[in-house]
């Protein structure tokens, strides 16, 4: 990509997902500027990142104060000389508070800080950008600006808002060659996360999603790739958007229902007598095939007995008519009735 030797700022960047972007951008050779709000987090940061702190600096202070963002810009250019990329990241992760018991000072902290910061960091790099003939603007916003979460108003609100913001920016600064536009998280590491398990069963893709996934799609929409590309929010999500319900609710309603022949697909692994089996992502053993009491006949929908299992009509390549993937049925893997193995054929590919 097109990033080497330009100049970025990442707001929130002494930990978390912020570090996460920073690191992917250092690693594409550019200059980085770190802000946070405390200067030791800061250094500690920056002593982690190695041969690759060589290209970065460092400038605290909180950006919801308008002198402490035009600061930051100011760091940058009389740094590097410009300031080629920002990147909104700063923001309150979880602010918790039910509707009925959210005071002022709740919304006033969550909207500073997730919203007023982008406005006035956005404001400070997009008049420098414009007089320098272009740049690329990329806020952090959230999958809470289209999916609602308990007590958390608040914060959903400011995610939708900068969802918004992207689009009317884009707009204002598209006739300077600036482009706009937003990275919405899904489920992130960010160290010791309780539950992290749970929520990765959630996922389609079967695992929760790391700072550096949320780097390298930043680094995409800021690069001269993404250039005819401004106004719009990248999901990197895991495919949690896309699906009406959990894995997991699909499977308690195929046991509730006592008739029923739904079968989730299972990738296989390793196709031999021991097989590791993928559901949603999450790891199931299953022992030996031979153990398989029935499986079902996917045409004729009886059980077939006697221990083998039966391999059903898959898809086809449609150039060669090869089968581009077999199929499997059977019944002994909990917590289902009814299970269904798909791996593709190998020598089609």
């Amino acid at each position: 990509m097109t990033l080497s030797n330009k100049t970025a700022v990442v707001t929130g960047s002494s930990r978390g997902i912020g570090f996460g972007i920073a690191q992917i951008l250092l690693q594409r050779k550019m200059n980085v500027v770190l802000n946070g709000r405390d200067i030791d987090s800061l250094k500690k940061a920056h002593a982690s990142l190695g041969p690759l702190g060589q290209h970065a600096s460092l400038c605290a202070g909180d950006v919801c104060d308008r002198a402490n963002a035009e600061a930051l810009v100011s760091h940058a250019v009389e740094r590097y000389g410009s300031i080629d990329v920002l990147v909104n990241n700063a923001g309150l992760p979880d602010p918790i508070s039910h509707f009925l018991e959210m005071t002022e000072d709740h919304w006033d902290t969550v909207m500073n800080t997730n919203l007023r910061a982008v406005f006035l960091c956005s404001g400070a790099a997009a008049r420098v950008m414009a007089d320098a003939g272009g740049g690329s603007i990329v806020h952090i916003s959230s999958m809470a600006a289209l999916r609602a979460h308990r007590s958390m108003a608040a914060y959903d609100v400011s995610k939708a808002a900068v969802e918004a913001l992207t689009r009317s920016m884009a707009l204002d600064l598209a006739p300077f060659g600036v482009r706009v536009n937003a990275v919405s998280p899904g489920p992130i590491h960010v160290g010791n996360c309780p539950g992290e398990d749970a929520r990765a069963a959630v996922v389609p893709l079967g695992r929760v999603g790391l700072p550096s996934d949320i780097g390298r799609a930043v680094a995409f929409v800021a690069s001269d790739e993404a250039s005819f590309i401004t106004g719009q929010v990248l999901y990197v999500d895991g495919g949690m958007l896309q699906q009406l319900r959990p894995l997991q609710l699909d499977l308690s309603m195929a046991r509730s229902d006592k008739s029923t022949t739904f079968c989730p697909h299972l990738t296989v692994r390793k196709a031999l007598r021991s097989l590791t089996l993928e559901m949603g992502g999450v790891g199931l053993r299953t022992g030996l095939l031979e153990s398989a009491t029935s499986c079902w006949h996917p045409l004729h929908r009886k059980p077939q007995f006697g221990g083998k299992l039966h391999r059903g009509a898959g898809s086809e390549d449609w150039l060669s008519g090869r089968p581009l993937m077999e199929t499997w049925f059977f019944y002994d893997l909990p917590p289902c009735r009814c299970l269904c193995a798909s791996r593709l054929n190998r020598n089609v590919l």
